[in-house]
């Protein structure tokens, strides 16, 4: 009507083909490669050493504890204040703990989840994606949290060495 004489059948062709380029685009689960972060952040890769567990660093800080794995509300009445917490993943339900424990240690978790927010404000040193956690720790084992570098050591503190 008003003289326009584009092939809409055309336009329709490439816009298709268009979707069908971008549909086949792999989108990255992630915006940020999280092993390149932690690398960046690690300052020593520590996953190789004997007792040793490292992640990704959630809320700094450095503490020594014993470990207390929480499965469920049910472990809850079993933390003694200072205990470092295990859990399978940063739950913001959790935060009445945040105020007993000495430090936490997630086997999932991101740095912008809401538990991690919680952590932060409560100054609890935490580390997350810290694989098999839940099964290489058990209660009572003593551990090193150093969220700061997001590693933790297994077994009693090493004494510092004066020269």
């Amino acid at each position: 009507m008003n003289g326009n004489t584009q092939d809409w059948n055309a336009v329709i062709a490439a816009r298709r083909a268009e979707r069908e380029q971008r549909i086949a685009i792999k989108v990255p689960d992630t915006v940020h490669d999280w092993t390149a972060v932690r690398h960046r952040t690690v300052t020593q890769d520590h996953a190789e050493e004997d007792g040793a567990l490292s992640g990704i660093p959630i809320s700094i800080g450095t503490v020594t504890g014993s470990v207390r794995l929480i499965r469920s509300a049910a472990d809850w009445s079993k933390v003694i204040p200072g205990e470092i917490l295990v859990v399978p993943v940063i739950d913001p339900g959790l935060a009445p703990l945040f105020g007993l424990a000495g430090g936490l240690i997630a086997e999932m978790g991101g740095t912008l989840s809401h538990g991690a927010i919680i952590a932060r404000e409560y100054g609890l040193p935490a580390i997350a994606n810290v694989e098999s956690a839940m099964v290489r720790l058990s209660d009572g084992v003593p551990v090193t949290l150093d969220a700061g570098s997001g590693t933790i050591r297994i077994g009693p503190s090493q004494p510092v060495k004066s020269i």
